[in-house]
């Protein structure tokens, strides 16, 4: 990799929080980015490798019985991705997110997450892995 250019970047980044009742939460983002090519160096294609509009929302519940749970949904703008041999368009995508908790005891907690619900077939970078569902267990024990 070298110096293939200048560029100027703009963009900004939002996000709030809104407890709705002591359990309710709920949460939302949104991320712009642009930018302009000042200097290009012949035979280069700059492009910034990122989506130009993203953002999130989500809920989620934690209740003082032990029980905790939620559910984000995830939006991206379709971008172009460039390096070195891999170079092609990232289509956009929507995915949603679940995940939930339970303290058994004082000393034990369970907890599972389910990441594209849908099974929606996506890659976050071209020429990477193509990421399905995932669905993660675990227990968390303190002494």
């Amino acid at each position: 990799y070298g110096q293939a250019g200048e560029v100027t970047e703009r963009g900004v980044e939002f996000g709030l929080g809104i407890g709705i009742t002591p359990e309710l939460q709920a949460d939302g983002s949104y991320t712009f980015f642009d930018f302009d090519i000042d200097q290009q160096q012949l035979g280069q294609d700059l492009v910034p490798n990122t989506p130009k509009h993203k953002g999130t929302v989500s809920m989620s519940y934690t209740g003082l019985q032990g029980i905790e749970g939620g559910i984000t949904v995830r939006f991206v703008d379709g971008y172009d991705w460039e390096a070195g041999v891999f170079a092609g368009s990232i289509p956009a995508s929507q995915t949603l997110d679940i995940h939930g908790a339970y303290q058994l005891n004082q000393n034990l907690r369970i907890h599972a997450i389910a990441t594209n619900v849908f099974d929606q077939e996506r890659y976050h970078i071209f020429g990477g892995s193509v990421v399905g569902r995932r669905i993660l267990g675990g227990m968390t024990a303190e002494f």
